[in-house]
């Protein structure tokens, strides 16, 4: 099967795009925001970030946790989508000339599983039944104990 991708309609990739940048922005803001954070309170610990002047200023670490995510997600759905309506318009642009992208497509179904082969039954036959299998044979009797008058009290000599 061949399918061809001439033209992305730009509305509709518009829509997912702004979409998606605003959830992926907000994630990745809320990332930097807490890693920001982090680092503000360290340096400020440490003495080499004048932590005081940042909350005089109004600038305290719960704006950053509010202000970044908001931003980074207007920010990368804006960007982002503008560079994705650039790529779309040049995609449409060259298909125009070139004729589109072309993907076959094959239909690969499963082998059925076949099963297995059994012989066909002719007759019943009747098996021989199973007896059990007969005892040890009785051991020879005790050896007899040894004489004390004998000097070699080894029995296997």
């Amino acid at each position: 099967m061949k399918i061809e991708l001439r033209s992305i309609s730009l509305w509709s990739f518009i829509k997912i795009s702004v979409f998606v940048n605003l959830i992926l922005g907000f994630i990745f803001g809320l990332f930097y925001a807490v890693f920001l954070s982090m680092f503000m309170s360290l340096f400020a610990n440490i003495g080499g970030l004048p932590l005081q002047e940042f909350e005089d200023s109004g600038m305290s670490i719960a704006v950053i946790m509010i202000a970044v995510p908001i931003m980074f997600s207007l920010g990368a759905a804006l960007f982002s989508t503008i560079w994705g309506i650039v790529c779309v318009l040049t995609y449409n642009l060259v298909t125009m000339l070139t004729g589109g992208l072309q993907i076959n497509i094959d239909d690969i179904s499963e082998p059925a599983i076949q099963e297995p082969l059994q012989q066909p039954m002719t007759a019943y036959t009747a098996q021989t039944p199973v007896t059990p299998p007969s005892p040890p044979p009785a051991t020879a009797a005790p050896p007899a104990p040894l004489d004390p008058d004998t000097k070699d009290q080894n029995p296997l000599t």
